[in-house]
């Protein structure tokens, strides 16, 4: 019996907001084998084969899991919202029903987010001898020239590509209607779905998409993402207004990526960091550093060249301005072995041999994190994942926020930035205690399958662990800091660094309590062979004081605030906390101090296996 429906094959569940159907969710994190075979008994799977391996040159081995739930889903008319990992084809799911004569007639328009993306994509369709044609901002041929060639030619090309402000320009907005009208368009793709939300100037040009929805209900709708949570998926489908739409979901977990977690002291690069990237240039290891801003990129460039290791950067600055494509051709050509990138040059990278990929910052989110570090190891070969941090780094985060124009609104602030930053500081504060993977699949509201994963920092054997983690009880040294800050928070705003400074500069040596707290950290580092000199200075009371600072803030009992006159973040109790929250809190309060060792530097031969480092 042929296949009609994606729904005969896989189970989709409604998710609703209590009143109405959302969207439908289809999980195909693991298809069974039957399922499998169902969904190859689809009456158009062999036209669809063909189209993904002659057309495409693709899917040798047979279509992934979660394409051809997309793809049926699409023919069956549905609008869709994908959610699958780097790797996992999300192009090529579009790209066949472009190609598909019976899905649509009629032109596919994807809207990217990056010029250079844009490119790429029309260069690798035109090697396959596809007609796709786009637009941007500077090219010879303008958008004039080009709508106006669509709209008086009889051959229209089966994709065109532009960016969000020029789709929701009043010149291509005329042009879209009346190719719309004479029924040449068959769906609108958004490719890199998660900036719709998280990049202020698309979120102000998808804001106009639920009028054209409106406008056009038979105008097929397509969003892709590989980092878009449950939670994100629904704000994006109520955003677009395309409730009811399928969300193809798929595990993020991969296997292949390493993830390591340090902590910065500086805006240097830690010695061990410097190693590595010497064995990678060496070894041809391709890597990225990821930084927040332009004038990070710069600084750490300059770093990189007094190391004598050769680098090219990718970022939008105008103090130094950079040719961005010479240098995405260089690091794509393995001319040169490390990109120094802002975020911008994570989305839509195909380049499947990435090595590593480091954060010399904090990332924006946890989806940022997710999306970018899934740039590394699409040849499902074991690659590094490390990210440096420090608690000014989320701080920072709130200042650009602040200090864009215009200025973000502090609801926004409070309800997305500083939030997103507090999760990302949970997982490198290690607060609970758990896998990084852990932390990860949290984000996705996924279940662990729990135990030692084999490769996170976290969970890697005492062999090759390079720290491990010390579980401190705080209870009175919790109380001795809130007392300083009642007592100095009039006097002017604390933040972190003034808090921690203040009380050190009042801890009493007559303090048994608090004299006890430290003595106990540091007899359990030496019971560990911790013999590091930091423990056995004042340094060791700094450390813990700011642990346990940064400790009340993760669990919300201090929360940072703006303060619009002196333009600058403060600490403030939160006034919500119930007093029976914060006593229980209290009589459990733990923190994890990180006791690091020497870094165990993994060596190139170890990035050639299809297994985790770890084996």
């Amino acid at each position: 019996m042929a296949l009609r429906t994606v729904n005969e094959a896989l189970h989709a569940v409604p998710i609703t907001d209590g009143t109405s159907t959302i969207f439908f969710e289809i999980d195909c994190s693991h298809q069974t084998e039957d399922e499998d075979r169902r969904l190859c008994l689809h009456p158009e799977y062999a036209h669809l084969s063909k189209i993904l391996v002659e057309g495409l040159g693709l899917g040798k081995d047979g279509f992934a899991p979660g394409q051809l739930a997309a793809i049926y889903s699409a023919l069956n008319g549905s609008d869709l919202l994908l959610s699958l990992p780097p790797g996992s084809g999300k192009s090529a799911i579009f790209q066949t029903l472009g190609l598909h004569q019976k899905s649509r007639s009629g032109i596919t328009i994807v809207l990217v987010p990056l010029v250079s993306l844009l490119k790429d994509q029309l260069v690798k369709l035109g090697d396959r001898g596809i007609i796709a044609s786009g637009t941007w901002f500077g090219r010879h041929l303008g958008l004039k020239d080009t709508t106006t060639a669509m709209l008086e030619g009889d051959i229209f090309p089966t994709f065109f590509y532009l960016t969000p402000e020029s789709f929701f320009g009043t010149e291509f907005q005329a042009t879209f209607r009346c190719l719309h009208t004479r029924g040449h368009i068959a769906r609108i793709v958004i490719d890199e779905a998660q900036t719709i939300l998280e990049w202020k100037s698309f979120k102000k040009d998808y804001s106009k998409f639920r009028n054209l929805k409106q406008q056009h209900e038979d105008l097929q709708i397509i969003a892709i993402s590989g980092s878009m949570s449950p939670f994100k998926a629904k704000e994006i489908a109520m955003f677009l207004g395309i409730s009811g739409c399928k969300f193809i979901t798929k595990n993020p977990d991969r296997r292949n990526l390493i993830y390591s977690i340090m902590s910065k002291t500086g805006n240097g690069l830690p010695d061990e960091i410097i190693d590595f990237l010497k064995m990678a240039q060496s070894s041809k290891l391709p890597g990225i550093i990821y930084s927040r801003t332009p004038s990070r990129c710069n600084q750490i460039a300059a770093i990189l060249k007094q190391e004598e290791i050769d680098a090219v950067m990718y970022h939008g600055g105008d103090d130094a301005p950079i040719d961005k494509d010479d240098s995405h051709r260089k690091w794509q050509n393995n001319e040169v072995q490390i990109m120094v990138a802002t975020i911008a040059f994570g989305l839509g990278i195909d380049k499947h041999d990435v090595r590593f990929v480091i954060h010399a910052d904090l990332p924006k989110s946890m989806s940022h994190y997710i999306q970018e570090t899934g740039r590394a190891g699409r040849d499902n070969k074991s690659a590094l994942c490390i990210l440096l941090y420090r608690y000014s780094d989320a701080t920072h985060s709130y200042n650009l926020a602040k200090s864009s124009r215009p200025p973000m609104p502090d609801k926004e602030l409070y309800s997305e930035v500083i939030p997103d930053s507090l999760e990302l500081l949970r997982m490198c504060e290690n607060h609970p205690l758990q896998c990084r993977r852990e932390h990860i699949l949290d984000h996705y509201r996924i279940d662990s399958e729990g135990g030692s994963c084999g490769s996170c920092d976290v969970c890697l054997t005492s062999k090759e662990n390079t720290h491990i983690y010390l579980p401190v009880k705080v209870k009175h040294l919790i109380n001795f800091i809130l007392d300083v800050f009642f007592k100095n928070r009039e006097e002017s705003f604390l933040n972190v660094n003034k808090l921690t400074d203040l009380v050190i500069k009042n801890l009493g040596v007559d303090d048994k309590d608090l004299k006890a707290t430290f003595d106990l950290s540091k007899r359990a580092c030496a019971t560990f062979g911790i013999t590091c000199k930091l423990f056995y200075s004042a340094s060791f009371c700094s450390l813990m004081v700011e642990k346990t600072i940064i400790h009340l803030i993760l669990e919300c009992v201090l929360e940072e605030k703006y303060d619009r006159e002196r333009c600058h973040f403060y600490l403030q109790i939160n006034e919500k906390i119930s007093k029976e929250t914060f006593t229980e809190l209290l009589e459990d309060a733990t923190i994890n101090l990180r006791m690091e060792r020497k870094w165990k530097q993994p060596q190139a031969e170890q990035f050639e296996s299809e297994s985790t480092m770890s084996s």
